[in-house]
């Protein structure tokens, strides 16, 4: 995915622009008419995982890289990353049939 790059023009106007490294300039023209000049923004890097042990086969699992092939070598999903089928939500008794149920089982105690 090309970096986001973002610029600040002279009339107040902020831009940002989605582009590849190689595309990039360090000045935009604003719809003002001015140039906008590249502020620095923030890095958005993703830490590597920590190294663990394999549930399923022992082995030290040392990295992202690492872990995708593993899952994929043994057939695993992510719990948390897996699509779920949508769920219904089962139907509520109704509150006179929970009344009954429930005067019903105090009568046998």
């Amino acid at each position: 995915m090309p970096p986001l790059y973002e610029y600040e023009c002279s009339c107040g106007n902020e831009i940002e622009r989605v582009c590849s490294v190689k595309d990039h300039k360090p000045r935009v023209k604003c719809e003002c008419g001015k140039m906008a000049v590249q502020v620095l923004g923030f890095a958005h890097v993703i830490p590597d995982i920590e190294p663990y042990r394999s549930m399923v086969t022992g082995e030290r699992i040392k990295g992202r890289a690492h872990h995708k092939q593993h899952i994929r070598e043994h057939g695993l999903i992510e719990v948390g990353n897996e699509r779920l089928p949508p769920r219904r939500p089962k139907p509520m008794p109704s509150v006179v049939d929970d009344l009954k149920r429930a005067f019903e089982e105090t009568r046998r105690r």
